[in-house]
């Protein structure tokens, strides 16, 4: 007859509490052809913790529970079945820093959380891992911000970042119809334009966009963009170490 009493020994360890719990995760991908991509749809599904999901031609959008470092996953996810793809909400930012000693690794980190829009922040040596929605954090902040704090920007990792001049053909050509125009190119995540100065700021998926299809994009909008000297692509940042996380309070 049961007795009421616990067992002896050990106690049982409690189940884990999941960081995230039913995050909508938008995820922006290259395209095959116009149709949503079936195999993009299947590589999400297997994703612990991924459910509802729904691919359009050119964004997966579904629900997460689970870690943060299990989040970062998804975009290697896409890449297992040859997709080039990147978190849009949140997005994964990786940016590499210097620093006179790497035990200020936490400050650079406490740093960029400040930044608007910024969720959770990974320090990791020389490099910092965060989270934010790609419409709410601008990476031009990167730099001014660790500059702010003491740090060297040294570059954004997870991503690749132009900043090109910009010429409209006559007057009266709005900004805004450039940006409007770049943001339906495959691979762009994110455009910031400065009229003061004539550049556009570009957020793009790494290993994507030819300078070509910049520059074919500005024609159709009757604007001439200069892309000058290409930065070197490095390959894409490992999930964060949960175990050194610093969240943003």
């Amino acid at each position: 007859m049961d007795s009421g009493e616990a067992p002896k020994g050990k106690s049982p360890k409690a189940p884990k509490v999941p960081q995230i719990e039913g995050l909508r995760v938008a995820l922006r991908y290259i395209p095959h052809d116009v149709k949503p991509c079936d195999c993009l749809k299947i590589a999400l599904m297997r994703v612990p913790g991924v459910s509802g999901v729904s691919v359009s031609p050119m964004e997966a959008r579904l629900v997460f529970s689970g870690d943060w470092a299990q989040l970062a996953s998804l975009q290697n996810a896409a890449a297992n079945v040859k997709i080039k793809a990147a978190l849009t909400e949140p997005a994964f930012f990786t940016v590499e820093y210097a620093a006179a000693r790497e035990t200020q690794s936490k400050l650079a980190a406490d740093a960029l959380s400040k930044i608007p829009g910024v969720v959770k922040v990974f320090p990791d040596g020389s490099r910092v891992h965060f989270f934010g929605s790609v419409n709410a954090v601008d990476p031009r902040s990167f730099a001014t911000t660790l500059a702010g704090a003491g740090f060297k920007f040294v570059a954004l990792r997870s991503h690749r970042l132009r900043t090109l001049s910009y010429e409209a053909w006559e007057k009266g050509i709005r900004p805004e119809n450039l940006r409007q125009r770049l943001l339906k190119v495959p691979g762009i995540l994110r455009a910031d334009i400065d009229p003061a100065a004539s550049t556009v700021t570009i957020l793009m998926i790494k290993d994507s966009v030819k300078d070509l299809e910049l520059v074919s994009a500005a024609e159709e909008v009757s604007v001439t963009l200069f892309p000058g000297k290409a930065e070197d692509d490095d390959p894409l940042p490992k999930n964060p170490d949960t175990a050194t996380e610093s969240g943003k309070k």
